[in-house]
């Protein structure tokens, strides 16, 4: 019976990873489950849908340039190749991805200014000393009508990683001086048994395609992530979990570019309010 099951779910990853591959690019093997993965990847699939596939962004994905800093696991990476982007990776660790570069996103980019239409920095800002220069190098080679999305985890200081700790007001204020306006937040995880996710959603697929020879899988991680976004979007039951600390939880940030003079703006309200007399 396990045996059916393993067998059957990795039938149906391959043939999701065929189905949210309209480029029809060649995807190693060992990153095909990202496809089909609920907890880490659900509501980030279900953003792209929502902010990029269905924008004028997208009328010509082949000429869509995305910038993914932090490559991780390649979930991001390999997800907007497969859709037809045309995607460039950047890390401090070295990944054989084509377009990939190593290089600390505390520096500048490698990268000509305006260059791309989106950026992704998941999980990375709460790892650096220089935060700033970080968003100000996405803001650079962003173009003015791109859209920059940000992960942080919230109120999370692990000793062995992080250097920062954010909750929606510091993020959102570290957008600001860097020259970045807020569209849209979500909080995650919205869902708080998310941890179970990949289960259940293995489960369901296989019984699914036991009984009905269907593979729901690129629907049902869309429903996930779309219930993560609900979820996530200051639900009730999700704050009294948070304060009982039965769910750990971070944000989702999309920015766009905007003129806020942000360290004249910083500087000169620091002098008002310090100043003596």
């Amino acid at each position: 019976m396990y045996s059916y099951f393993l067998k059957t779910d990795k039938k149906l990853i391959k043939e999701m990873a065929r189905i949210n591959n309209p480029a029809c690019i060649d995807i190693p093997s060992k990153y095909l489950s990202i496809f089909s993965r609920v907890a880490g990847c659900a509501e980030m699939t279900y953003i792209f849908k929502k902010y990029f596939l269905k924008s004028p962004l997208t009328e010509n994905l082949g000429g869509v340039k995305a910038l993914i800093i932090g490559l991780h696991g390649g979930r991001d990476y390999w997800s907007l190749k497969a859709l037809g982007y045309e995607v460039y990776g950047m890390d401090i660790n070295s990944y054989s991805f084509p377009n990939s570069v190593v290089a600390n996103a505390e520096d500048r980019y490698p990268y000509e200014d305006n260059f791309f239409d989106v950026i992704i920095i998941g999980e990375v800002l709460e790892h650096l000393f220089f935060d700033k220069e970080c968003l100000l190098e996405a803001n650079r080679v962003l173009n003015n009508n791109g859209r920059l999305i940000v992960t942080v985890p919230y109120h999370d200081s692990n000793d062995d990683f992080h250097v920062r700790m954010h909750d929606f007001t510091t993020i959102s204020h570290l957008a600001y001086y860097s020259n970045f306006r807020v569209v849209d937040s979500v909080e995650r995880p919205g869902i708080f048994f998310k941890p179970y996710l990949n289960y259940i959603n293995g489960v369901v697929a296989v019984l699914i395609y036991s009984i009905f020879k269907v593979n729901i899988y690129p629907k049902l991680v869309l429903i996930f992530g779309e219930m993560e976004y609900f979820f996530g979007k200051k639900n009730i039951l999700r704050k009294v979990l948070k304060s009982m600390n039965l769910i750990n939880y971070g944000g989702a940030i999309l920015l766009t570019k905007s003129d806020n003079e942000g360290d004249d703006k910083h500087l000169k309200s620091n002098i008002e309010f310090f100043q003596e007399g």
